[in-house]
């Protein structure tokens, strides 16, 4: 199985968006906190997706972009966190839903056909730092994993 390479076929754009129950309750934020999102459409090949990075006000005021409030790319600010954060982790929840009409759009779906999202999430040991969303056409992407293998507890 081959990477794919992903590239921005657009310029980000960068929001303020108060956070949904949903958003709150995987980022351990109330609901309607605002949050910094970056937001682009992405290619690699003729395959398309969308990235879109959330990052809670609440975390975003200990960092250096908290004044502009613009979110760098992705590996910058993964790179801030591991600079000043120990043990970071990483969840993801990966679920197939029928696209909303401009995702259905911008993907270029052929009616009927579902995405793929998959929200990771990056944590420390206190507290959730920052959520991803990649929304991508069902048929054309595959996720895979290493699983660890552990022993049984007795």
């Amino acid at each position: 199985m081959s990477e794919l390479t992903w590239r921005d076929a657009d310029k980000p754009s960068y929001v303020r968006l108060n956070a949904t129950l949903a958003h709150a309750e995987l980022l351990g934020i109330p609901a309607g906190e605002p949050m910094l999102v970056r937001s682009v459409l992405q290619v690699s090949d003729d395959i398309r997706r969308f990235h879109r990075t959330y990052v809670p006000f609440s975390v975003a005021t200990t960092t250096p972009w908290a004044e502009d409030a613009v979110l760098p790319a992705p590996p910058d600010i993964y790179a801030h966190f591991a600079g000043t954060t120990s043990r970071l982790h990483w969840r993801e929840h990966v679920r197939a839903r029928m696209p909303l009409p401009d995702e259905a759009e911008s993907l270029h779906a052929i009616p009927g056909t579902p995405v793929l999202q998959i929200t990771r999430l990056m944590s420390s040991k206190d507290r959730p730092l920052l959520m991803e969303e990649f929304i991508g056409l069902g048929e054309a992407l595959e996720v895979f994993y290493d699983l660890p293998i552990t022993k049984p507890s007795r």
